[in-house]
């Protein structure tokens, strides 16, 4: 017998009437997201600094709705003429990976989301977001044990990919963290790369000294296999209820 549950009240109808607004007819943006403002509030987002410009939708039973809106064309646009950063297997020095069932979206949550971050790779994070989310321009210190360092987020492509500069104590880094469809269309493989970028002294320093921070790395890339693993049984026992 398959349970489900209904979502009722005001606030479920008040999302569906946002469907219909005038949006597009007051500024002409055809691609956007609305966002009211009690959401941007629970969601910490910061409309100013990302760009989004502020909309009152106006309904005869419900009265004043007042959001945001961003422009997702205009994103796009921004997104597509950014510079490309994605390592590839041949320019990378190290790279581990791990395959999955989930889909991309759930594994990009898992990859990206700060809370899940620290159920494999950091013990402890804080972040630096200028656009108000995780982004292009981001900043996150972590620490591992001993071991601290910072990304600095470079390319950022939800679903797909993501590329950082990471900086240690053995110099700076490029890492890309990409989804990879396997044949089949049902698995996919979280893909780690990793390249060193502080030159000959680096390269050395890294021959000698590097040992532990590649076991960091293949230790938090096995961790990450075990909450995908976890996350999957859960899924499994979900569809089976």
């Amino acid at each position: 017998m398959v349970r489900t549950r209904e979502l009722m009240g005001s606030d479920v109808n008040l999302a569906h009437r946002l469907l219909k607004n005038a949006v597009t007819a007051q500024t002409g943006i055809k691609g956007y997201a609305l966002i009211t403002d009690s959401a941007i509030k629970r969601l910490r987002y910061e409309p100013e600094l990302m760009g989004m410009v502020p909309h009152v939708q106006r309904y005869a039973d419900l009265g004043e709705v007042p959001g945001h809106v961003l422009d997702l064309e205009n994103e796009w646009r921004k997104e597509t003429e950014r510079r490309v950063v994605c390592l590839s297997d041949a320019e990378a020095s190290r790279v581990y990976g791990v395959e999955t069932n989930l889909r991309p979206s759930v594994a990009w949550d898992v990859l990206t989301s700060p809370a899940k971050q620290l159920l494999w790779m950091a013990d402890k994070q804080t972040h630096d977001n200028p656009t108000g989310a995780l982004g292009v321009g981001s900043t996150v210190h972590c620490v591992h044990g001993r071991l601290k360092f910072v990304h600095h987020i470079l390319d950022w492509r939800p679903f797909r990919y993501l590329s950082y500069r990471t900086d240690t104590a053995l110099g700076p880094f490029i890492c890309t963290d990409e989804i990879v469809p396997l044949p089949g269309g049902e698995r996919w493989r979280l893909v780690h790369r990793v390249r060193p970028e502080g030159g000959v002294l680096q390269r050395v320093g890294v021959r000698l000294l590097g040992g532990i921070g590649w076991r960091d790395q293949k230790a938090a890339v096995h961790r990450l296999g075990q909450l995908l693993g976890k996350l999957e049984t859960e899924a499994a026992s979900a569809d089976k209820s």
